[in-house]
């Protein structure tokens, strides 16, 4: 049924054989619903339904000379005819269940087509900044590495289709070191947080990443922290060797959760960053990732493009604390995370 839409016809050409030279046109395209029909110098418009049917049939009637009113901009679709005109069927496409059909389909082609463009360039990019930090290591430049950390964070986020938004980055001092705790629910925390927190630092990371070819290689030359979680004894030997690295000036992060969330909310925080920053005599700074889940949640391959907010709240003191306050640390840190998300990403 073709009510109330407009038809716009040109009659340049004569029509093909069948309609008696009627002048109907050969093109017809729909432009907008709802609009009264007008004459154009070589167009013409006919209000679909009776009006349509009647131009089928016969010449349309009209002032040549007349001036349409402005004609908006917005197609909705615009179909051709070529060599005969059909009987009212030139619209129907425009009411087809087809085309959320089509739509759909051009959709889930482009958001693979993005996934797929991400994942070339992750390899590509981890490769070359690798390799680059990699040799500043070598070289003991560590503004260099943390340069090379930065632009691939920032490269890999690019790729992803993500923006980021700062909050409170004017809260750390540069050049002086923290112990940073962040949640974890997405395989782009550690890009977005590499690439835009305001300082450079290190990280806290499970020794299984080290298995990983060129980036398991790549993060242990460049100082990560890794941590063997199978042995307790080895595990705090290690954060004792990171504690002295604080002390010495380099800021660490640590993923406060110790894995990613699998539904996206945030769970209980577990105790080894407030007692990195206890023993390297820091202040501990709470920092909240939000979005970063819904554009790539964990045990998902494909990449949803959207907004990520990267929150950096006031840091907690924790001069004239001792280990028995590492308690009372730990849920100051997680309400701090907590308050700058969403309550259904909040877990028990």
């Amino acid at each position: 049924m073709l009510s109330d839409a407009v038809l716009r016809v040109n009659v340049d050409r004569p029509v093909c054989s069948g309609h008696g030279g009627s002048g109907m046109p050969n093109n017809i395209s729909i432009l907008q619903m709802n609009a009264p029909a007008r004459w154009t110098g070589g167009a013409a418009a006919a209000v679909a339904s009776d009006r349509v049917r009647a131009a089928l049939a016969g010449p349309i009637q009209g002032t040549p000379d007349q001036s349409p009113p402005a004609i908006p901009s917005f197609e909705m679709y615009r179909g051709r005819t070529e060599g005969k005109v059909y009987r009212g069927q030139a619209a129907l496409y425009s009411r087809s269940p087809l085309r959320p059909i089509v739509a759909r389909t051009r959709q889930k082609m482009s958001r693979r087509f993005q996934t797929l463009h991400a994942y070339v360039r992750l390899a590509a990019e981890t490769s070359r900044w690798g390799v680059l930090a990699v040799g500043w290591a070598r070289q003991g430049n560590r503004r260099e590495v943390e340069r090379c950390q930065r632009e691939w964070g920032r490269l890999m986020v690019e790729a992803a289709g993500v923006t980021v938004e700062v909050i409170g980055g004017d809260r750390l001092v540069p050049g002086r070191p923290y112990v940073l705790v962040a949640n974890h629910s997405s395989n782009l925390d550690a890009p977005v947080l590499l690439g835009y927190l305001p300082i450079g630092c290190t990280y806290v990371a499970k020794k299984e990443l080290t298995r990983i070819p060129l980036f398991g290689h790549a993060i242990v030359a460049t100082g990560a922290i890794c941590v063997d979680r199978g042995s307790s004894a080895v595990a705090h030997r290690t954060m004792d060797e990171a504690a002295l690295r604080v002390q010495s000036g380099q800021s660490a992060l640590v993923f406060a959760e110790g894995t990613r969330s699998r539904d996206g909310r945030l769970r209980p925080f577990k105790k080894g960053g407030v007692v990195l920053a206890l023993k390297a005599g820091v202040d501990l700074v709470p920092v909240t990732v939000h979005g970063a889940w819904a554009a790539l949640p964990r045990d998902r391959l494909r990449i949803r493009p959207g907004p990520v907010t990267l929150t950096i709240h006031p840091p907690i003191p924790t001069a004239g604390c001792n280990l028995e306050d590492r308690d009372d640390l730990n849920r100051r840190a997680w309400q701090s995370v907590a308050s700058a998300l969403p309550a259904e990403r909040i877990g028990s």
